[in-house]
């Protein structure tokens, strides 16, 4: 997240256990089709590949790639910052894709999402004038 306090510099909510679940795109798109071809019914999946990256990882790899400093912040400064986003971006959500994959044989196959930001996967190509959305 960006703070609007402090031009160019990123925060990190100051949550130690705060972890998100991701997968990739391509991924994702592989698990539906497996879904719709197999699935049962009622059945649920969880189109997981990482069970959960911490907040504070992703935040520090988004500002090491847009070389922005990132600072952590109180869970009641960014209520202030940042609102109704404060809720979702302090909450611990790991998932498990355990039953998925062994239910419909489905074996994530792209880059983790560190490794995407660290690729330059999701940012501004500045020559195409572009942004890519990898995940």
């Amino acid at each position: 997240l960006l703070d609007a306090d402090y031009p160019n510099t990123g925060v990190n909510l100051a949550c130690r256990f705060t972890r998100w679940p991701a997968v990739h795109r391509f991924d994702a798109a592989s698990l539906y089709r497996l879904a719709a071809e197999s699935a049962v019914p009622g059945e649920c999946f969880h189109a997981v590949a990482e069970d959960g990256i911490r907040f504070k990882q992703i935040a520090e790899v988004i500002g090491d790639e847009l070389d922005i400093p990132v600072r952590s912040i109180s869970k009641d400064a960014a209520v202030d910052q940042f609102g109704w986003l404060t809720r979702f971006a302090a909450m611990d959500s790991p998932a498990s894709s355990d039953i998925t994959r062994s239910r419909l044989d489905w074996d994530p196959q792209q880059h983790p999402l560190l490794t995407s930001l660290r690729n330059h996967d999701y940012f501004i190509d500045a020559e195409a004038g572009m942004v890519n959305m990898g995940h």
